[in-house]
């Protein structure tokens, strides 16, 4: 008996237990959708992967645990492996917000930025040549207004042209029903960067959106606040949260980090130098949190 325990090679099957565990711990938030709380969605089929080479592994080294360990190590430092396994499975995950130190700061701008570089069609003469000058017979004139005229119709029907695809391009952007933006999971940052790009065509138009109460005394006034959602680009650590300022009178009476649904009318106001999108509120109502309360970009 004590020659069989001498063979059983207890590191490797600490290793074994160690690659289970966890592997057990990814599928796991997988299939319960926990996983969402921690990672962008589509880091979930690396995960999956992950956990199927931990497996494998694990049976590998099956075969090694009644060899004879060569090498002594310390066995017992594996178990500092167990402690954020069992801390895992013990810590329900839980949905960060605005008390959590761990998001960044509250961005009221777009994430989106768009930069168009105009370019002349005309050439281009460089400062040391001289154009000759060639001298313009009478009957050219009028060939020269009638050219004029040409170019001047087709640059602005070329004009006309592109401000009508860019309009109706604006327009798939953003649905409005019955005259109504209404925000959601699904189109919740595609609707905020085109707001705050293209915030004059959207003034005076009513907008519904969802969030949790996001208030800050140093730089809100007492009637001001945030319904906020957390921007989630790669996991929980490098969350932001981001939406829309909004002004409603009995802002004292909401609790912070509650989740409501704002009905308003969308208009527009200076923040800290910048003129950004701000919700007159009409109605303000309590709601439950959403399933998945993050937002993702992309």
């Amino acid at each position: 008996m004590k020659t069989k325990l001498n063979k059983f090679n207890i590191n490797t099957c600490l290793k074994i237990l160690l690659l289970l565990g966890f592997a057990s711990f990814y599928l796991f938030t997988v299939f319960s959708g926990s996983v969402k709380q921690y990672v962008h969605p589509r880091i979930i089929p690396y995960i999956i992967f992950a956990a199927i080479v931990m497996v494998l592994i694990a049976i590998l080294l099956v075969g090694e645990l009644l060899k004879k360990q060569h090498m002594k190590t310390k066995s017992w430092t594996l178990l500092f492996f167990l402690i954020p396994l069992l801390m895992g499975f013990a810590l329900p995950p839980k949905t960060f917000d605005s008390s959590t130190k761990a998001t960044g700061s509250l961005e009221l701008s777009s994430n989106t930025i768009n930069e168009t570089n105009k370019t002349s069609s005309k050439p281009v003469i460089e400062q040391d040549q001289t154009p000759i000058e060639q001298p313009v017979e009478a009957n050219d004139v009028d060939d020269i207004i009638d050219s004029n005229e040409i170019d001047d119709s087709l640059d602005n029907s070329s004009n006309n042209i592109s401000s009508d695809i860019s309009s109706d391009s604006r327009n798939d952007i953003v649905n409005i029903d019955d005259g109504v933006i209404i925000m959601d999971d699904t189109n919740y940052y595609k609707y905020l960067n085109e707001i705050y790009e293209n915030l004059d065509k959207y003034k005076e138009t009513k907008i519904e959106v969802i969030g949790f109460v996001f208030k800050d005394n140093k730089e809100f006034k007492d009637n001001e606040f945030v319904p906020a959602r957390l921007l989630m680009v790669c996991c929980a650590a490098d969350m932001v949260p981001i939406g829309f300022l909004c002004q409603y009178d009995n802002t004292v009476q909401l609790e912070k980090d509650s989740w409501v649904k704002v009905t308003g009318i969308l208009n527009s106001t200076e923040f800290e130098g910048n003129k950004i999108p701000i919700i007159n509120a009409t109605t303000v109502q309590q709601v439950d949190e959403p399933e998945d309360a993050y937002i993702y970009p992309y």
